[in-house]
């Protein structure tokens, strides 16, 4: 199994990228990212997802083998060079 997060549960994270992890066997959806506390909620009751505000907590705590970037574009690049460091595949 690929352990997944995703950041970023606005329009296309959730209407797109979370019901296509969700879909593919292998791929195991271990925490979601989002700064609205509602919709992380909506995620775990939804798949299990721990949910987290920081994505930075997320990483040292999950140590995901990938992360899917579905957060506002001007965050894109911070995220993704702190995932690489991390060791997940973006």
């Amino acid at each position: 199994m690929i352990k997944t997060a995703l950041i970023g549960l606005g329009r296309i994270g959730w209407n797109f990228h979370l019901p296509q992890i969700r879909a593919h066997e292998g791929f195991s959806l271990c925490a979601v990212v989002d700064t609205d506390a509602a919709r992380r909620q909506e995620a775990f009751e939804l798949c299990g997802a721990i949910g987290y505000d920081d994505y930075r907590e997320m990483l040292r705590r999950e140590q995901p083998d990938l992360v899917v970037i579905a957060s506002p574009t001007t965050f894109h690049e911070e995220q993704a060079v702190a995932s690489l460091r991390a060791g997940a595949d973006v």
